[in-house]
């Protein structure tokens, strides 16, 4: 072989060994882009689930917290006036240590949604703060109505929510189901829980999105 041919295929192979690199590294970059996409997929795709899941969880705490009707279990042991100042100071403790036990998963519950959200929120923006802030309202709204409540049964605190309207608007929010006025036609109007399935709506269509990868 001249010395001549042997240097075009000294420089051949050059070229062969430079294209073949550089096809690697092109793979290796669309490669690692896939992969990186895959990464931040699974991620959306696994925050959007956590947070139904929270949403829904805390969806039930919520329902719990309201039912009706109290199980003569829930109340602390004991023998209850049935008249005077007496009976409405043990009333209010029998009221307060109910909902103190009634409102403890929905705190572990909103906690747990709370945590979750902001992941969400740093992920998705502003559309996930204000679907979550939603949510966060109706705890609030209901939290607010039980405290409003068991201040009307406080024995130094006769005069709170003594109207009818008060204690009509304090029951549509603190117990699912029971008619107000109470008649036996008049349809039960739940606009809490109405606003709760609003909140539960907006967040799913969020989540709906991610949930395709």
């Amino acid at each position: 072989m001249s010395v001549e041919l042997a240097e075009h295929v000294a420089v051949i192979s050059d070229i062969i060994v430079g294209l073949a690199a550089f096809m690697t590294a092109v793979a290796a970059l669309c490669g690692l882009s896939t992969w990186r996409t895959e990464i931040a997929g699974q991620a959306h795709f696994e925050a959007a689930r956590k947070l139904n899941l929270a949403t829904f969880r805390l969806k039930g705490a919520i329902e719990t917290c309201r039912h009706p009707v109290f199980a003569v279990s829930e109340f602390p042991p004991g023998d209850y006036p049935t008249a005077g100042a007496e009976e409405r100071r043990r009333n209010f403790e029998r009221y307060t240590h109910a909902y103190r036990n009634r409102w403890e998963p929905v705190q572990e519950a909103f906690a747990e949604f709370n945590s979750i959200a902001v992941e969400c929120e740093a992920l998705w923006g502003h559309e996930c703060v204000r679907a979550a802030a939603a949510m966060r309202r109706r705890v609030f709204q209901l939290r607010d109505a039980i405290s409003q409540y068991l201040s009307s049964l406080a024995p130094e605190n006769a005069v709170a929510l003594r109207t009818r309207e008060q204690q009509d608007a304090n029951r549509r929010i603190r117990l699912w189901g029971v008619t107000v006025p109470e008649t036996e036609t008049e349809a039960v109007d739940d606009q809490f829980a109405r606003d709760v399935e609003a909140a539960i709506a907006e967040i799913g269509t969020l989540t709906k999105r991610h949930l395709r990868h």
